[in-house]
């Protein structure tokens, strides 16, 4: 591994732990947060497709209920 990385939005070298540039103080995620915001969307998609189920299968049995015929 690197001893040291370069700032995304600089490219100064900064420390692998760093939590921010030295130079233009920009915010540098570690790893485990980047997987827990991911973490964090993926649990709010899964929410999302429950309930577009839940509301599809509502709608299908409203539709079928109250059919004119």
């Amino acid at each position: 591994m690197a001893d040291t990385l370069k700032c995304p939005s600089c490219g100064a070298e900064t420390q692998p732990d760093a939590r921010e540039c030295g130079k233009c103080q920009y915010y540098l995620k570690s790893e485990l947060e980047c997987l827990r915001s991911i973490d964090a969307s993926v649990g709010i998609i899964k929410r999302i497709r429950i309930w577009w189920l839940v509301v599809s299968f509502l709608a299908a049995a409203a539709y079928l209920a109250f059919k004119v015929r």
